[in-house]
């Protein structure tokens, strides 16, 4: 009997993460991102919009809602889009920000690896306000084969380029000191380029 029970409990362990795992995945491009989350420092939620209604497919935007004051943004407007990739809509397929700094861990809490439940409240250990107030938004064009590193406010203001960089290129986030590194080897020797967020 107990045997059972350890085996059940090791499959439904396997579903889990194999359902989380999946979560925002892209079966069209190969890649995901998951863009669904209740930040509690802002009180207010991010949604994933994809390029056409009922596609589960590529996400192209971010949808802000505040859900106090009943208002709905977007982190890229129309004219934004027609700016910068000629018309063409780039998909997302990086989406990061600090949820909060966990006092009992010692350690800042990043979206999406620590996501927390929006349907619970936060654990008390948690101190959103030393979060950053701002979101890493990183967006893909199949047009030049390149990423584009953004940063906005979480409210959506504020949205910035920060660089361009291809595949070869590693990305980091250091949550402690709230940088995003983009590293690339040149040679035989390694180029860091470091950005504030």
């Amino acid at each position: 009997m107990k045997i059972k029970a350890i085996c059940f409990a090791a499959f439904a362990v396997f579903l889990i993460s194999t359902a989380s795992s999946l979560s925002g995945f892209s079966s069209k491009t190969g890649r995901g991102v998951y863009v669904d989350s209740f930040d509690f420092q802002t009180e207010q939620y991010f949604y994933g919009v994809n390029s056409v209604a009922g596609d589960d497919g590529e996400i192209n935007n971010i949808c802000l809602y505040d859900i106090k004051k009943n208002t709905v943004k977007y982190v890229f407007e129309q004219s934004d889009f027609i700016t910068l990739r000629d018309n063409c809509r780039d998909e997302i397929v990086g989406f990061y920000y600090q949820i909060g700094y966990k006092t009992d861990e010692g350690r800042m809490l990043m979206f999406p690896r620590d996501s927390v439940s929006q349907y619970r409240a936060l654990p008390p250990a948690v101190d959103t306000q030393k979060a950053s107030r701002n979101m890493i938004i990183v967006t893909y064009s199949k047009s030049s084969k390149l990423k584009t590193l953004w940063i906005c406010g979480k409210d959506g203001s504020g949205l910035k380029k920060l660089a361009e960089f291809d595949r070869s290129t590693r990305f980091e986030i250091d949550a402690m000191y709230n940088k995003i590194l983009l590293i690339k080897q040149e040679g035989n020797k390694l180029k860091i380029d470091p950005y504030n967020y």
